[in-house]
């Protein structure tokens, strides 16, 4: 965010090393962006004082506003090389649910059985990732959406692997995911991967003073939706 000389915290992208100021959407106090395309398109929320509204922006169009499920915030975190947004909007009950705001509509992505999830990331393809609550309430899960479908990554890995992936925050055009999960009841980051890549040695991938970071690699099924499990990395 970029504070204008008014005090406002203005969205911004850079060009040639350069902060280009995007302003903010009509009425509102701030706007911050999250995340920008191979086009330029940026996505994002600003704030009215009173409710969030998603935007992207980009710089033929300028601000477009996005729609919610019914209630009165949504939130965009992540866009595709096609112009298609992903994060939360609010539903008409209160809950925030993941979205996909593509060509004019949106999709609501569900959950995995609580009242909220948010989505992070999205691909060229269409695939996002982000983390749902539990039925219960409490715990969340990462979860993959692919194909129509919300998938949690946990029922993705093999039973035993020592992992809880609770939250996944970005995926690219290769279907990697990387996200925090709980690895032996220890928060790391991780990294899944496809195909599955070679895992360096902890002893290079791990600099010294640096916060532990277990990745591991897995490869996956596109078929089947079998994620199976490679060896974590240790110190």
């Amino acid at each position: 965010m970029l504070t204008a000389s008014n005090g406002q915290g203005h969205a911004f992208v850079t060009q040639n090393g350069h902060a280009v100021d995007l302003g903010t959407l009509p009425g509102e106090s701030w706007a911050s962006a999250y995340a920008v395309n191979d086009g330029g398109a940026v996505a994002g929320y600003g704030d009215s004082g009173s409710t969030m509204t998603a935007f992207p922006w980009s710089p033929s169009t300028g601000y477009i506003l996005l729609g919610t499920l019914g209630g009165a915030n949504s939130y965009a975190m992540t866009i595709n090389d096609s112009g298609a947004a992903g994060g939360a909007a609010q539903t008409a009950s209160g809950a925030l649910h993941a979205v996909i705001w593509s060509g004019g509509s949106i999709r609501d992505l569900g959950t995995l059985g609580g009242a909220n999830s948010f989505a992070y990331g999205l691909n060229n393809s269409g695939e996002a990732v982000g983390y749902s609550f539990l039925a219960g309430g409490g715990r969340t899960h990462g979860f993959l959406y692919d194909a129509g479908v919300m998938l949690d990554l946990n029922n993705l890995i093999p039973a035993g692997s020592g992992w809880i992936l609770t939250q996944a925050y970005a995926i690219n055009s290769s279907g990697q995911i990387v996200g925090a999960g709980l690895f032996n009841g220890v928060e790391h980051a991780f990294l899944l991967t496809d195909p599955p890549a070679a895992v360096p040695e902890p002893s290079t991938a791990l600099p010294a003073g640096a916060a532990v970071i277990a990745l591991f690699a897995l490869a996956i099924s596109r078929s089947a939706r079998i994620l199976r499990l490679a060896r974590p990395l240790r110190r």
